[in-house]
Formats: C-alpha cells, sequence, structure tokens
C-alpha cells in the first residue's frame, strides 16, 4: 500500500533507545566467598523488586546466545540487554497470542515488564568510579495519514523507558541522517551509522535501542609489558596477536569442571570482565551457549580470590552485525514476524495493512585494552505497515586460543555484553 505523507504532522515527543557490554578484575573481595555476599553490599535498596526478576533478563540473553553463535563471521558479540529493552517496547504493542509469546520469550509482560525495565535502566546506569554506562531509547514514527499510533503505548513506553518519540517520512534521507545522527550520538561515536539506505515506503515505526559503556580496570595493565605472542584459533592456524601481561599479580581464579578463567574487575566495583577458556577439544560456540544465569553464577562462586598468577590476555577491537530474526523465530517469537498473524493492535494500525515486525537488527562494537573497555550496541526493530602469601609457582594463565567472554553487572547479574573471541587480529 503506498503511503500518504503529511509532514509536520502534530510533531511528535522526544525519547530513544538501548545496550551494553564489558570486562574487569578481582570481582570477589577477600573474604567474599559467593557473589550473593558481594551483591548484599553492592545492591541498591530499590534494585531487590527487580533483581527478584533479573534472571528473565539472563536466561533471555542464553537462549539468544545459543542463537549469535549459529553466525558464520569470527568473534561474535552481542548486547542482550540492548536486544532485551528494544524488544520489550515492541512487546508493549502486542495483543493476544503475538503478546503471549513476547511474554514467554522475555519473561514478563504488561506491568512487570516495564517495571523491570524501568528498574534495570535506573539502577544499571547508577554508575560510580572512572565508569560510563548510559542506554537510550527512541521511537521513529513515519508521517504516513494512515498510521494511528495508540497514545496509551506511547505513554507507557514514554514512562517505562523514557522513550524519546520522533515523528519523519522514514523513507527520505532527511530521516535516514537524523535516526544514524541518535545512533552516533547515544553511542559516543562508537557507532557512526545504522543504515546507508532509507527504509522502504512501508516502514511505519522504528523502534531503537542504543548502550554505551566505558570503565577502566580496578587494576589496569601496564601498556609496556603488552607484546606480540602466538594465538591459537579453532582452525588450528596461528596468528600473532598484542598480548597484554600481568606476571606476579593477584586475581580471581576460576577452575572448574575444565573451564579456567578470571574475573576482572572495574574500577567502579559494580562490574566486571568475566573471561573464560574452556578446556582444549571443547567447541567454544557451545560453551558461551551454556553461559546462563546459574552458570555464570557458579563461575563467580567457584572464584578463588587473590590468586598469585601469571595473566596474559590479548587485547582487541571486536564488531558485529546480528539480524536477530531468525534467532528470536527459533526462540518462539513467530507470530509478531507474521503479517497474518502479528497483532500489535496496542501500538496502532494502517487502514487496509497490518502493522508486522519486519527485521530485528543490532549492531554492536567492543574494545579491550590495557586502561579498560569501551563499548556500545544499538538494537532496531522495524516495523513495517590483597594479597595472599605467593605460592611457590604462580598460575599461569593464557587465553592464547579461543575463549568466551562476558561484561556483567554485578549487583544483578545481568550480562551487558556477551561474546566469543576467535581471532583477535581479524
Amino acid at each position: 500500500m503506498k503511503k500518504k505523507k503529511t509532514f509536520c504532522r502534530a510533531c511528535m515527543a522526544h525519547c530513544l533507545a538501548c545496550a551494553l557490554f564489558l570486562c574487569g578484575c578481582n570481582a570477589l573481595a577477600p573474604g567474599v566467598d559467593t557473589i550473593d555476599d558481594l551483591t548484599a553490599n553492592v545492591a541498591p535498596a530499590s534494585l531487590q523488586g527487580e533483581a527478584a526478576h533479573a534472571s528473565a533478563v539472563t536466561d533471555f540473553s542464553a537462549l539468544l546466545a545459543a542463537e549469535a553463535m549459529k553466525q558464520e563471521a569470527e568473534n561474535p558479540v552481542f548486547s542482550p540487554i540492548s536486544a532485551y529493552l528494544a524488544l520489550a517496547m515492541a512487546a508493549d504493542g502486542a495483543a493476544g497470542e503475538t503478546l503471549a509469546q513476547f511474554g514467554a520469550l522475555l519473561g514478563a509482560s504488561g506491568t512487570e515488564l516495564d517495571a523491570l525495565c524501568a528498574g534495570l535502566m535506573e539502577n544499571l546506569t547508577q554508575t560510580e568510579g572512572s565508569t560510563q554506562l548510559s542506554i537510550a531509547n527512541s521511537i521513529w514514527i513515519d508521517s504516513c495519514e494512515d498510521l494511528v499510533v495508540e497514545e496509551g503505548w506511547l505513554s507507557r513506553v514514554k514512562a517505562a523507558m523514557d522513550a524519546e518519540v520522533f515523528s519523519a517520512d522514514l523513507s527520505e534521507k532527511e530521516a535516514l541522517d537524523a535516526v544514524n545522527a541518535w545512533v552516533e550520538e547515544h553511542t559516543q561515536g562508537l557507532i557512526p551509522n545504522l543504515r546507508t539506505e532509507p527504509y522502504d515506503e512501508n516502514m511505519m515505526l522504528v523502534l531503537l535501542n542504543a548502550l554505551y559503556f566505558k570503565a577502566q580496570w580496578e587494576n589496569p595493565f601496564c601498556a609496556n609489558h603488552t607484546g606480540e605472542d602466538a594465538f591459537t584459533r579453532a582452525d588450528g592456524e596461528t596468528v600473532q596477536a598484542a598480548f597484554m601481561r600481568a606476571w606476579g599479580c593477584y586475581r580471581d581464579f576460576i577452575d572448574l569442571e575444565g573451564v579456567r578463567g578470571t574475573i576482572l574487575p572495574y574500577d567502579d566495583g559494580k562490574t566486571a570482565f568475566v573471561v573464560l577458556l574452556p578446556e582444549e577439544g571443547m567447541d567454544v560456540r557451545a560453551f558461551a551457549a551454556t553461559l546462563d544465569a546459574q552458570q555464570l553464577k557458579a563461575y563467580f562462586d567457584a572464584a578463588m580470590p587473590q590468586t598469585y598468577m601469571d595473566l596474559f590476555l590479548p587485547k582487541f577491537m571486536v564488531q558485529a552485525t546480528f539480524p536477530m530474526k531468525d534467532a528470536l523465530t527459533s526462540m518462539g517469537l513467530t507470530d509478531a514476524f507474521d503479517m497474518e498473524k502479528a497483532d500489535l493492535s496496542a501500538m496502532g494500525h494502517v487502514e487496509g495493512a497490518p502493522l508486522y515486525i519486519g527485521s530485528v537488527l543490532q549492531k554492536a562494537k567492543l574494545i579491550v585494552d590495557e586502561a579498560g573497555t569501551e563499548g556500545a550496541a544499538v538494537t532496531e526493530v522495524a516495523i513495517p505497515s590483597g594479597a595472599a602469601e605467593p605460592a611457590e609457582s604462580p598460575v599461569t594463565l593464557r587465553f592464547d586460543r579461543p575463549f568466551a567472554y562476558a561484561v556483567v553487572d554485578l549487583a544483578s547479574g545481568v550480562p551487558l555484553f556477551l561474546g566469543v573471541m576467535e581471532n583477535p587480529v581479524a
């Protein structure tokens, strides 16, 4: 159906979107045996209600990770929280069986989902130390005179997710430039553009979530100690990569069921970079797909605080594009993508043409170096019509073959980013 345009029609208010990421050192302080002990002091009182539901986000993350690991491109990385928040905006506009499928996927719906998202956004962005963590959401409404957007949906999304609302002719280059400018602003330039071509004539709404994260290690690596070393890829080939090195340091050490790793906290005491090396012969992507809330907690609980070690970790920069339609369909969200079955009536309607989700796309970028971690993600939902005594010898922990990693909010256990490093020089 050809859209009839009306320009500057009841210009809408403003607000936009969400995403996330990772890194760290010595997450569990001396005398702290489990992540529960740690978060008892870290979690603000206002988080306690949402913390009971945080497993909904981590379970969603694990399901999405299993699908993300099926991508062919090297070094897959994504932001679970960015995807979750973008989809939650769409879920608020669903009804009937479509709403039921969103509820099963996200672990909550309606006012419960709104409260969960509002609480997560509030608490995740309450940062300390050097950490910067921002989350933004926006709704872009096409200036089609046949499109009716439900005010109740707009009000819910603006209230729960502080979403900006924009009106534009989405098929024009001016709208493309505005969307890309919004993405660049809210990812601090790490993702300079989301799209290269304007949306097609049938695009009615676009929901965006953008996330930006930057934090310094609690214990930075010395740049003078960084040097070239061999990294063995999954196919057995070796590449020379820049490894950050820390000899004779004290870090939390994970050694559980053949998996070795460490927890590197940032200087905010709230987030950490968890890096895990599966045993030889284990497929790293299959391993990463197992990292649900329960499994991540098991690794935190198993961490031996302040272990004397020599640590070798490659520095890297990764960026990835993750089209999520097939993944989400496999996860049970089928009707929303089906033009004949989708029920987004709580969001709005177009005369003679149903609203449905045409695509869900995420772009993510993460940089890990001697100082810390910087990362950004943007998700688009396109809707057309001290110190213990040293051991005799230190543990040697070399991440010189494919490993999994995540940036985790310690208070809630929610992963901001999750990825696999298969080739640090790709």
